[in-house]
């Protein structure tokens, strides 16, 4: 049981390296777009992709337990549990709307919530706590600009 939890683990990490490589161009305000239409189903598909692989990864937050403690003891664990709030946090800053805004927004605060209960018992997630927790200590709108429908989404 204990492998087979490192290797999810390893998996979501991996797999949402390769869903920010995908979405790292549709972030860039300059990209030149041969094909508007197909700039934005392009872009629309990466972000489902993120989004299916952002799901799972808070799935698996959310289920860790006290005795999951050895099957995240690798060294890249913490940077895993940090590159996943931060690319929610990136998922919310770049929404196209308020909606989806929202979505990621109380994303996040699930996230960080289920961080904050389980860090006692998994020292690991203390780093991508503290991390994604000092954006919000600085204020988010400080650190980041945000559109006008993110801004709202952050301070309901």
């Amino acid at each position: 049981m204990g492998l087979e939890r490192t290797l999810e683990m390893d998996y979501h990490y991996i797999h949402l390296s390769i869903c920010r490589a995908a979405l790292r161009p549709y972030m860039q305000p300059s990209v030149e777009r041969l094909n508007d239409a197909e700039y934005a189903m392009a872009r629309e598909q990466a972000r489902i992709r993120a989004e299916v692989c952002l799901s799972a990864a808070v799935e698996y937050i959310h289920d860790l337990k006290p005795e999951d403690l050895e099957t995240v003891w690798p060294a890249w664990s913490a940077t895993a549990f940090s590159s996943i709030c931060f690319q929610i946090l990136e998922m919310a800053a770049s929404s196209v709307d308020r909606k989806e805004a929202d979505k990621w927004v109380a994303c996040l605060r699930d996230v960080r919530r289920d961080m904050r209960l389980k860090a006692d018992f998994l020292p690991c997630l203390h780093l991508g706590l503290l991390r994604i927790d000092s954006i919000f200590w600085k204020g988010v709108e400080n650190v980041l600009h945000l559109e006008e429908h993110v801004r709202q989404a952050f301070a309901s």
